[in-house]
């Protein structure tokens, strides 16, 4: 999966519409993706509370709400917050995609209450709909086109109006339903959801991962191994935690435990006794090379926490290479971190920054006119030159 690009509108921060766009060429306005291809990696810059976590979200809530928003409560209100001076208007998504070589594009429009409009197209020569779905007003119902989608007629009446008609109709084994649901269930990866970043996962929840996946167990020990942090191996350990209630209430969990070397001799050193930024790789490579596996997308927020920036550059290296990368996985990130910013190309680097109004924008540096690939942006973002600073 190739994700081309997302865009949204009133939701939290943004009032106007924002897009976050991969693709290469001169500000990605290109339609050819065969001449122009698809960046890896996009680095979202500004200052706090500008909404750089706000622009994260809106991926991260449309996959939910594609795949998994049936599974919710057939009361609930749909977990979106317009913009506070546009509360009485709907919010709107949007995400151009390359997936089982096809070329896709989702549109939705919702408010906390219902969905308002939902629409799927794929390309062959030109965009079709696959399905067109609208909320009537007048006649209080939904008004559903379909074309080759195959979602029985007497099913369709099912959907709920908080849940969306591809999450409905894979229930029922729709095969574009279930096999779009599938591909956003395991393409993305990362700490971010619909509500931010969510609670940072511990070393023995990434330790539990990692047992269950072994080649990634492997890559993450070599990784951390080659990155100078003392190690020369991540083991896992099953351990048994006895439960003062009684033997009956045990239970088994994973500890990581790096080894180290000094004088040829080896020694353990359990991962909660390792330093923060260990700690934070180990948890982070959980999520970079689940992407890197699967060819899918990582969404982090503040990537490098604990991490120092030479670090990052080696984790970036990652998803730049095609021997590190082979499927052309992805990486969308936020940072505080911006020396990084001379590492990237021009294309690769969206900047966030909120107005007097309260209202988030944000613009991809080779939106800006003179901006040269040789530049020193990271000189020139810290003098000003590119706006998305704080001003205290």
């Amino acid at each position: 999966m190739k994700l081309i690009s997302y865009s949204f509108s009133n939701f939290q921060s943004f009032l106007n519409k924002a897009k976050v766009n991969l693709l290469f060429g001169k500000n990605g306005r290109e339609n050819s993706l065969a001449e122009n291809g698809v960046n890896r990696m996009m680095l979202v810059a500004g200052p706090n509370g500008s909404g750089k976590t706000a622009l994260l979200k809106p991926i991260m809530f449309m996959c939910w709400f594609i795949s998994d928003s049936f599974y919710g409560d057939p009361d609930s209100r749909i977990p979106v917050i317009p913009h506070f001076s546009s509360m009485e208007q709907p919010s709107t998504f949007s995400m151009h995609f390359l997936h089982d070589e096809s070329e896709w594009h989702y549109e939705l429009a919702c408010s906390e209450e219902r969905v308002l409009y939902e629409v799927l197209r794929r390309r062959d020569v030109r965009f079709r709909y696959v399905f067109v779905r609208e909320w009537n007003t007048e006649k209080n119902v939904y008004q559903i086109r379909q074309q080759n989608f195959g979602f029985p007629a007497k099913d369709v009446s099912r959907v709920r109006k908080n849940a969306s008609l591809i999450s409905t109709a894979a229930q029922y084994n729709v095969p574009v339903a279930v096999s779009l649901r599938s591909a956003l269930r395991e393409r993305f990866f990362g700490n971010v959801n619909i509500l931010g970043r969510g609670a940072v996962p511990s070393v023995f929840a990434a330790a539990e991962f990692f047992s269950e996946n072994t080649s990634l167990h492997e890559a993450a020990s070599s990784l951390l191994s080659s990155w100078d942090m003392g190690l020369k191996n991540v083991t896992l350990r099953e351990v048994v935690q006895q439960n003062l209630d009684g033997p009956e209430k045990q239970h088994l969990f994973w500890l990581p435990v790096g080894i180290h070397s000094h004088n040829g001799q080896d020694y353990e050193v359990p991962f909660p006794m390792q330093a923060s930024g260990t700690q934070a790789a180990f948890i982070l490579l959980m999520w970079l090379l689940s992407a890197l596996k699967n060819g899918g997308i990582a969404v982090i927020d503040e990537i490098e926490k604990d991490l120092h920036p030479h670090m990052l550059r080696q984790i970036l290296d990652l998803f730049l290479h095609d021997e590190s990368n082979p499927l052309g996985a992805q990486i969308i990130f936020t940072s505080h971190s911006l020396s990084i910013l001379n590492e990237l190309h021009k294309s690769q680097i969206m900047l966030v920054e909120k107005n007097r109004n309260n209202e988030s924008e944000a613009y991809r540096l080779d939106e800006m006119e003179g901006i040269r690939n040789d530049d020193n942006f990271y000189a020139k973002y810290m003098a000003g030159a590119y706006g998305a600073i704080p001003v205290f």
